[in-house]
């Protein structure tokens, strides 16, 4: 019954590898911006009058400015994410280029900045996670790079500076595991994996709109939940025991929702607590249904 999740994170991985390898070719040629001086082998460089542009003061949140020396020089400034999904590639943009990063553990596997392609070795590139914050899901992160050499031996740069990454590629976020269990009458429901989806559409292939379902695969039980994009509420509308589904009248059950903090800027972490006096459950008659799960809802606007 969880193949959903899994498929879900495969093809979001699937996808997340292929726009990260298109942009990486895209960006192989990318015109020179303004602003950006290159030293040695004729290429153009500023006035030594020029004053020396310095990093701007550390803030925490997404993004940030890291400096650039040796051949091309700079400020090289990100300022939103490029992609974002729940495995392993991720991506912050600026005007003069990219970062891609895997993990965790964290490293940087491509670099873009001012028509120069870097493609580091993990040990090219140190980050040292700093300040870590899960009330926005940022945790900020030092990152040096020395001695990167294009892909094409037309300049070597280094980076240097703090940025602010999501909470959960960098550090310990402190929030607790998603799933736990339910009560159902006699029987308890464990779940493992617990994820809210704010689609406007089923993502289970059904006619039913059922934005998170809690799947027990050793007591064939599920209990299915609706999201109101107004409300902004969930409301427990399905339950379904050894392949026999019934729907749950909206009255049947009090939910109770406490937001624990952030994971990272698109995934919150949320304790909902499930109280029905009775429900129908097939082969289970009119039971209680109570119990705590820990859910991780994932953001697709801000």
């Amino acid at each position: 019954m969880t193949d959903w999740f899994r498929s879900i994170a495969v093809l979001g991985a699937a996808f997340a590898a292929v726009v990260i390898v298109t942009f990486g070719l895209a960006t192989i040629i990318v015109p020179d911006n303004a602003g950006v001086s290159r030293a040695g082998g004729g290429s153009p460089s500023g006035s030594v009058d020029e004053p020396v542009e310095t990093l701007p003061p550390v803030e925490v949140g997404l993004g940030g400015a890291l400096a650039v020396t040796g051949d091309s020089e700079g400020i090289f400034r990100l300022a939103s994410e490029d992609t974002f999904f729940q495995g392993n590639f991720y991506s912050l943009v600026g005007d003069e280029g990219r970062i891609v990063f895997e993990g965790p553990p964290v490293e940087i596997t491509q670099i873009s900045f001012a028509g120069l392609e870097f493609f580091p070795e993990p040990e090219a590139c140190s980050l040292t996670p700093g300040e870590l914050d899960s009330t926005i899901g940022i945790g900020m992160t030092e990152i040096r790079c020395a001695g990167l050499t294009d892909i094409r031996d037309t300049g070597t740069i280094n980076l240097e500076g703090t940025i602010g990454l999501p909470l959960n590629m960098v550090g310990e976020s402190g929030l607790p595991e998603q799933g736990g269990s339910v009560e159902v009458g006699s029987e308890t429901w464990q779940f493992a994996e617990a994820v809210l989806l704010e689609f406007g559409f089923s993502p289970f292939g059904t006619s039913e709109e059922f934005n998170m379902q809690l799947v027990d695969e050793q007591s064939r039980g599920v209990i299915r939940f609706n999201y109101g994009f107004e409300t902004h509420r969930l409301t427990l509308a399905d339950v379904e025991h050894d392949g026999e589904h019934a729907g749950v009248p909206a009255s049947a059950c009090q939910l109770s929702e406490e937001e624990l903090g952030k994971l990272n800027p698109r995934t919150i972490v949320i304790r909902l607590g499930i109280q029905c006096v009775a429900v129908e459950v097939p082969g289970l008659g009119s039971v209680p249904v109570t119990g705590t799960v820990i859910i991780w809802q994932a953001l697709f606007e801000n």
